[in-house]
This record gives C-alpha cells, sequence and structure tokens, in this order.
C-alpha cells in the first residue's frame, strides 16, 4: 500500500471516528434537552395541579365558613324538624358523591364519573389499563354499550365505610375531570333535548325532561313552532330547579363529586386534556399515551352561541348559582 493510500486510509478513520462522535454527543444533548423540556413541563403541570388543589380548597374553606356564621346566627332557633331536614340533606348529598364514584381498587384509584367531561374517553383508558393489569373482569371497549354504566355495574355502587376510607386515603389517587360549565351545559343541551328524534337517549330525554321544561316554561306555543325545548327554556328550568334534583348530565360538578368532601390528587380540565394528558397518564400508570377526547366539536364557541340570546343576569343564575348551591 503506497504512502499517499496510507495517509488516506488514516484520514478517512479520524474523520469517521470525530464524525462519530460528534453524532454520539448530538444525539445526547438531544436526548438531554428533551428530557430537560419533559422535566421541566413536568413541573409547571404539577404546579398547576397543585393551584387548582388550592383554590378548590379555599373555596371550601369559605363556603363552609358561611355555614358556620349562619348557623350561629341561627342560634338555638332550629327545632328537631329542621335538624332533621338539614341531617337528611347532608344525607342526599353524601348519597349523591358515592352513586358517581368509581372505585378501582387493583388500581389503587377512584375516579368521580361526570357526563358530559371526557367520561368516555376516561372510560374507556380506564378499561385498557384494567385488561391490560389482567383482573378478574374483561370489558371489550369495542363493544357497542356504554363503557361508564359497565364501569358503574362493576366498581360503582360505593358504601359508606368504604367511601370515607378511600376519600381519606393517601394511597388511593382521586380523579376527577371538569369541564367549562357553559360548554358542559350546552353539550348537554345539544346532545339529550336539542333533538327527541336523536338515536341515543333523544324521546327518553323529551319524555323525562322536555315535556315538563315546554309545559312550565313555555309563554307561548304560537312563537315556537319546534316541540323540543328551547336552550333559554332550559336555562329557566336549570334556574329554578335544585341541584339536588337535578339529572346528572347538568347537575354541578362540585356537588356530584364532592369537591369539599373528597380531596383530588388530579384535576383535569378538559379544555386542557390535549396537553395534559402524558402527564396524567404517566402518573396514574395508564399504559401509552393514546387518549382520543371525544365530542370535540361542542367546545367554547358552539356553546357562546347558545348563550348569546341570554341575559347576564339569567348566565349569572344558571351557572355560577347553581356551582355555588352545588357545593
Amino acid at each position: 500500500m503506497s504512502r499517499v493510500m496510507r495517509f488516506c486510509m488514516i484520514i478517512f478513520i479520524v474523520i469517521l471516528f470525530f464524525g462519530t462522535w460528534l453524532l454520539g454527543s448530538f444525539i445526547v444533548i438531544q436526548i438531554d434537552s428533551e428530557q430537560f423540556i419533559h422535566d421541566k413541563q413536568f413541573k409547571v403541570l404539577q404546579k398547576q395541579n397543585q393551584e387548582l388543589q388550592r383554590n378548590v380548597d379555599k373555596q371550601c374553606r369559605l363556603i363552609n365558613k358561611k355555614e358556620l356564621v349562619r348557623d350561629d346566627l341561627s342560634g338555638d332557633k332550629y327545632d328537631n324538624k329542621k335538624d332533621a331536614h338539614k341531617a337528611w340533606e347532608r344525607a342526599r348529598k353524601e348519597k349523591v358523591i358515592r352513586d358517581n364514584l368509581i372505585y378501582f381498587p387493583h388500581l389503587n384509584q377512584m375516579w368521580c364519573l361526570v357526563p358530559k367531561a371526557a367520561s368516555t374517553s376516561w372510560s374507556k383508558a380506564i378499561v385498557d389499563r384494567l385488561n391490560f393489569e389482567s383482573t378478574n373482569i374483561f370489558i371489550d371497549s369495542s363493544a357497542n354499550y356504554s363503557l361508564q354504566v359497565i364501569l358503574k355495574q362493576n366498581f360503582g355502587n360505593i358504601n359508606r365505610t368504604a367511601f370515607v376510607n378511600a376519600a381519606q386515603s393517601d394511597k388511593i389517587k382521586k380523579v376527577l375531570l371538569i369541564r367549562h360549565p357553559f360548554s358542559r351545559i350546552a353539550s348537554a343541551y345539544r346532545d339529550k333535548l336539542a333533538d327527541r328524534k336523536a338515536k341515543v337517549d333523544g324521546m327518553h330525554f323529551f319524555q323525562q325532561f322536555g315535556v315538563k321544561i315546554n309545559r312550565r316554561f313555555r309563554q307561548s306555543r304560537k312563537d315556537v313552532k319546534q316541540k323540543e325545548p328551547t336552550f333559554q327554556e332550559f336555562v329557566d328550568y336549570l334556574i329554578e330547579t335544585k341541584p339536588l334534583d337535578m339529572n346528572e348530565h347538568w347537575q354541578p360538578i362540585s356537588l356530584m363529586c364532592g369537591l369539599c368532601h373528597v380531596h383530588y390528587d388530579h384535576i383535569i380540565a378538559m379544555e386542557n386534556l390535549e396537553k395534559t394528558k402524558v402527564f396524567h397518564l404517566n402518573q396514574l400508570g395508564f399504559p401509552g399515551n393514546n387518549f382520543p377526547v371525544e365530542n370535540k366539536n361542542s367546545g367554547t364557541y358552539s356553546s357562546q352561541e347558545l348563550f348569546r340570546n341570554i341575559s347576564n343576569s339569567r348566565v349569572q343564575s344558571s351557572v355560577v348559582g347553581q356551582i355555588s348551591r352545588g357545593f
């Protein structure tokens, strides 16, 4: 081999060595930077979740304080009948909470099922996790039935002892998916009351609620041609209905999930689910990150369209008022 060829070979080996070293360094730096970004995002999301929890706790303390002041002002004026009524109402509220909680002992998790707040998507994720864990119950997530109903049948109906123990346990992760009240109310109306001919529950909800809403809140049958209640009539119905008597699809989340009774470890806003799902799924031990969100079309814009003809005072009464009364 000539000196020129030997020199070229040495140059080639040196270039190959340094090229490989540079490529490896670039890959390491890339991995480190991605890990840094991931860790930074993790801390931001964790901080946001903790801040949301603190705001809920602050609101609950304020409500409890108002309740104590109200009781102190009343003094000994309460008779046995009123005391019994208050005790009955507290028990009824607790029953509402327990009816919506689903406890998964295999996963050390408890989830409050809120309709119209990504409950279908979360149900699918839970079913996949349960099947992945090889529990005694196998559920076909692709079957044409309500996974929420199946999960309630198998893991719901929590008795009071289990509810108290799970709510106070630090080992059991409590999960809550929430949604902006405007979007949730609008979605419930479109999905359950706007069309009585809808394939899923259309006629059932029309007969159960639509007819009653029309009879009570429709001022003129000549002006409104449609048989289904209008959104304004639905809002009137919400204002006049006690939260405890509401259907689960529009009952305040604060009442359904007992925000002042259960300390939730993960409070997940449906509007931010696409950005935060990886964080929450990883924290809760769900395999993979494939989590398609259902009902994406029922967002804030369409809610604004429905609320456009509702006065501000009525909006405050139907949404903000119902939330505070729901605690």
